[in-house]
């Protein structure tokens, strides 16, 4: 059932509010099965993956493990035996059927997915729109990710405002700058982590201490 367009773990963790540690262990766990997740390339899995982590991790206090695994195991069968299962897997939020039944039942309960799947189909919106706005090009500052349409890479702003710049120092000299592509570039920086670098300036400055900060406008 592993989707030609698996993602990663940071992708899933974001799509199920979750931490990438949490579905590590769901996939170790087997919570997730292994039907939705592929090792080529590094451990992926199909996005659908996400709103399963999202049920089984917010319905801890409320049902046993053993219900949360039954509920998962029937609804998982039931999207395998559907038309709309490549979609389902994808996550492909426009194209999924809404007559779809994602209430699983047994004689005593009854588990609805359906705000576990839209969840992580609103947030899916988000990651998608994110990918649009920045961009991660090997000819440009060496692959890191920068806003489209320019050299400015994403980590220098959100370092300097985690620092303490304002959005209003940054906008005089960068004008596009606005809250929500400030937004965007949280999530992807969150979502697509490159590889041997902390995602946090101060995860590397231990000690350091800034002196001075000032934005420097485009020429």
């Amino acid at each position: 059932m592993a989707t030609e367009r698996a993602v990663s773990v940071a992708q899933v963790a974001y799509l199920a509010n979750a931490t990438d540690k949490e579905i590590n262990r769901l996939v170790d766990e087997h919570v997730l099965p292994d039907s939705l997740v592929t090792r080529d390339n590094g451990r992926r899995m199909a996005p659908f993956a996400a709103p399963l982590a999202c049920f089984f991790l917010s319905t801890g206090p409320k049902l046993t493990r053993t219900t949360r695994l039954w509920a998962i195991e029937a609804i998982i069968d039931r999207v395998s035996r559907s038309p709309a299962a490549a979609d389902v897997l994808a996550l492909t939020c426009n194209r999924l059927k809404l007559d779809f039944d994602w209430v699983v039942r047994d004689e005593d309960l009854s588990v609805s997915f359906d705000r576990y799947l839209w969840g992580a189909c609103e947030r899916a919106e988000h990651l998608m729109q994110a990918e649009h706005e920045i961009v991660s090009d090997p000819e440009i500052l060496g692959g890191a990710p920068c806003f489209r349409g320019t050299r400015l890479p994403i980590a220098t702003v959100l370092e300097a405002l985690e620092a303490g710049d304002t959005l209003v120092q940054w906008q005089e000299g960068y004008s596009f700058l606005t809250q929500p592509l400030i937004d965007h570039a949280k999530i992807y920086l969150q979502t697509h982590p490159r590889p041997g670098r902390p995602r946090r300036l101060s995860d590397t400055a231990v000690g350091w201490k800034l002196l001075d900060s000032k934005v420097v406008g485009a020429r």
